[in-house]
């Protein structure tokens, strides 16, 4: 397990920053009322990408009069409709209804909700770091979209990991939270960041293959090779295939590097004909500086190069990330 600052205190998202970002983030106040129900948070104003959630809850007393495990609280998220999205949800247990045995604990369910019906992902007791009912807790659920993943943490002062789940297409999608009557909910804090975009180069393939190919020059269409990367500064965002034409709007000696296929991350948001990045002139033969757009379109513009040997293998290098991908010419 890992533990982490409070998001409500400092929320955070998992990415490298490779370039400014756009961040906000929506704080409810007045959910206390929420009873059998599920609220759905609104996306701020303009398009943005959920990335993080988190509750402070309150249960009430918990014993042999008032029964166990029926009171809960959730977050939901990837909720592209009411039969579609993964739910995390908590409430407190007991081992014992003998209320001179303190046996408490929460009870933590990840559970993805179809139109056929509820399955459960995962099913945990969480006795370290939490205040057993009654008491205040914070639930957290945060988005790592380079992963695939969706990171569920609880605690009462600092947040310990509980559960790892894979969420592949579920990091988009609207928050929401639900709680049964009596459960108290003072503050709900959801994190967004805005979709990076990138611009087309308004040619396909068959165009970059049609291009005219000065001698030495990196022009035409590129495929993976291979890569050496050191996973904890960076992760692949696919094996891609790339096409390199003149740059229209830069230097003579310039180029973009156009997008083919191959995205593994992010797939559904790149399309053929995106610009991927460009290569621009320097005073050594087949070496060049890189400008690069990352799996999540941000941009990448310092200390990176890339070098193109005999002819036929394109090495775009990430010195900082300690990461080279190599391509073959495939025209």
């Amino acid at each position: 397990m890992r533990t982490a600052a409070t998001l409500l205190m400092a929320l955070t998202a998992i990415a490298v920053n490779a370039s400014p970002i756009d961040e906000r983030r929506v704080y409810l106040d007045s959910l206390d009322a929420v009873a059998d129900t599920m609220v759905s948070i609104n996306l701020p104003e303009g398009f943005m990408r959920p990335i993080a959630i988190e509750a402070r809850i309150g249960f009430g007393p918990t014993g042999r009069n008032t029964g166990h495990r029926q009171a809960k609280a959730g977050l939901i998220w990837g909720m592209k409709s009411d039969d579609d999205y993964h739910m995390a949800v908590i409430s407190p247990g007991a081992k014992t209804l003998d209320d001179m045995i303190d046996d408490r604990y929460l009870h933590l369910d990840v559970i993805r909700h179809t139109s056929a019906g509820d399955s459960l992902i995962k099913s945990v007791e969480c006795r370290s770091g939490i205040n057993p009912a009654p008491g205040h807790n914070h639930l957290a659920v945060e988005i790592d979209r380079s992963r695939k993943e969706a990171i569920i943490s609880i605690g009462k002062s600092s947040l310990t990991t509980m559960a790892v789940i894979e969420c592949d297409g579920s990091a988009e999608g609207r928050f929401a939270v639900m709680a049964t009557a009596g459960v108290r909910l003072p503050l709900v804090v959801a994190a967004y960041r805005s979709v990076n975009t990138v611009p087309d180069s308004g040619v396909d393939e068959a165009a970059i293959r049609m291009t005219e190919r000065r001698p030495d020059s990196p022009i035409g269409v590129w495929e993976y090779l291979d890569r050496d990367t050191d996973s904890r500064r960076a992760l692949a965002g696919g094996r891609y295939r790339l096409g390199i034409i003149p740059a229209a709007d830069g230097a003579a000696g310039d180029y973009d590097i156009v997008y083919l296929g191959g995205a593994e991350v992010n797939s559904q948001r790149w399309k053929p004909g995106m610009i991927k990045g460009r290569l621009k002139a320097m005073p050594f033969a087949a070496h060049w500086d890189l400008l690069w757009y990352d799996s999540d379109m941000r941009l990448i513009s310092r200390d990176i190069n890339a070098s193109m040997e005999q002819n036929s293998i394109l090495s775009l290098n990430f010195p900082l990330m300690k990461s080279t991908i190599r391509f073959y010419r495939a025209d």
